[in-house]
């Protein structure tokens, strides 16, 4: 309680954000706070603190995967633990801690959910390699013939997981990838488009950055 008090008058507020206390403490974590008190909102409020501005409470689990995968899209790869407190991030590593326990626990969480696309097949269970790196194992099509999930426009988190690391994480079409250029954003678009009966499955997904799939409209990718 007293650090969160310390933090709170080092930048002049009577609040403490998660974010604010894993920057500014060199003492304690919020995942420490979480673990002493059973929660953030109990921690702050045995210090006599405020919630921060903007707050909304805990996030879902779909959010926390849709962190993951921006931030796991932005670098190409598996993310570390202290990235998630640097942007494209907006859920820090101690909320990852404590609504998972632990940062390898939130992995395998994602990458379970990942492989379990609402009735696409053809995706096996994903290993840990020894290093702790997550390596996917994905068989190279998904059946054209189920109607759950191909005959929406939206393409589902795991979905699109799948498209982008089956590409690289990397735009087909000219070959950037945001791991090199900064604050280049990746699509995930229908190779024949949707209104023109193209299927959302795996093999009629592709990566595009922005600047490629602009203007795309209506006709067939050549």
């Amino acid at each position: 309680m007293a650090e969160l008090k310390a933090v709170a008058r080092k930048l002049e507020h009577d609040y403490v954000s998660q974010e604010d206390l894993d920057l500014h403490s060199e003492i304690i974590s919020a995942s420490t706070v979480i673990n002493r008190f059973g929660s953030w909102n109990k921690g702050i409020e045995c210090a006599g603190l405020k919630k921060a501005p903007g707050y909304k409470g805990k996030f879902s689990e779909e959010e926390y995967f849709e962190n993951l995968l921006n931030v796991w899209t932005h670098y190409g790869r598996q993310p570390f633990l202290r990235e998630m407190n640097e942007a494209p991030s907006v859920i820090s590593s101690s909320a990852y801690e404590g609504k998972f326990g632990k940062w390898r626990n939130a992995l395998e969480s994602f990458v379970v959910k990942m492989n379990a696309d609402n009735g696409d097949t053809g995706a096996e269970k994903s290993e840990v390699e020894r290093d702790g790196q997550f390596r996917d194992i994905e068989k190279e099509r998904v059946s054209s013939r189920n109607g759950k999930s191909e005959e929406r426009r939206t393409v589902s988190l795991s979905l699109r997981y799948k498209v982008l690391s089956r590409d690289g994480f990397r735009c087909v079409r000219c070959g950037r990838s945001p791991a090199t250029y900064a604050g280049l954003e990746l699509h995930v678009d229908h190779k024949e488009p949707f209104s023109k009966q193209g299927k959302t499955v795996l093999e009629n997904l592709e990566t595009k950055c922005r600047d490629c799939n602009l203007g795309k409209g209506n006709r067939h990718s050549e």
